[in-house]
């Protein structure tokens, strides 16, 4: 299998993600500081700004420890979500093709195969989650609770993988025209990451795969009709990304 990966991209988000934790926590130390030199019981005739800068400073140091938190979880891990989608697909021949970070595209992880193109949706929830259809929810118990404030909403991978499919179907209209772009097919598939995640499913709109799977569930789509030999080329003309000279890729081969 290839790989083509923006690696200036990636470090420039694992940079945001350290620079704005680091802010965010001088930031709520500074307003921790203003707090406490503070007099307890203020003159009403004597407050100014200073007054409101503790309240300021929290709001603003919440901010930077969650813009933090997203850019690590989402591309500060180790391994990376783009080196473990690698990782799980090994084995998968040279026609196979995993393309992240691309500048322009509607996608950050985007497969192209000889059946078509696959939409890699990476989620890292951990614990327990029900899915059922195209809802996703967690349990209603003190763990359920405790997770959705340690790590957010759930939000609908779902609703987001299906646009985003849709938006890679648009992005091949616009590269090989309509009638091309629509005989190949696209197809999501929302990958479990974490491996402490408790995922109870039934009927999922779009499969829904642990990473140690997916290649597993790449491999059943040779049921699927295959694309012609022409339209393979045509396909990976369609994405070949060229990166400026200063922004390599990295590409390899697995086999």
């Amino acid at each position: 299998m290839q790989t083509t990966t923006n690696e200036p991209f990636v470090r420039r988000r694992v940079a945001i993600g350290r620079w704005s934790t680091t802010l965010g926590f001088l930031v709520l130390l500074a307003g921790m500081y203003i707090s406490l030199q503070q007099p307890q019981r203020p003159d009403p005739g004597s407050i100014s700004w200073i007054f409101f800068a503790p309240w300021i400073t929290l709001f603003l140091g919440i901010v930077l420890l969650n813009v933090g938190k997203y850019h690590a979880m989402r591309y500060g891990s180790n391994p990376r979500v783009d080196q473990a989608l690698a990782n799980a697909l090994k084995g998968l021949d040279h026609r196979y093709h995993l393309y992240s970070y691309v500048p322009d595209w509607p996608v950050e992880h985007l497969l192209s195969t000889p059946h078509g193109v696959i939409v890699l949706e990476p989620r890292s929830f951990s614990g327990e989650i029900i899915h059922a259809g195209s809802e996703w929810k967690r349990p209603m118990n003190l763990k359920g609770i405790l997770q959705r404030f340690a790590e957010g909403g759930l939000g609908n991978p779902t609703r987001e993988a299906l646009a985003d499919a849709e938006a890679v179907h648009q992005m091949l209209r616009e590269r090989l025209g309509d009638a091309l772009g629509d005989s190949i097919s696209v197809f999501p598939i929302i990958v479990m990451t974490n491996p402490r995640i408790k995922l109870t499913m039934s009927n999922p709109d779009v499969p829904v795969v642990t990473i140690g799977n997916v290649r597993s569930a790449i491999r059943q789509l040779k049921d699927a009709t295959k694309l012609t030999t022409a339209v393979q080329r045509q396909l990976v003309r369609a994405l070949h990304w060229d990166p400026p000279h200063q922004a390599l890729s990295t590409t390899r081969s697995n086999t």
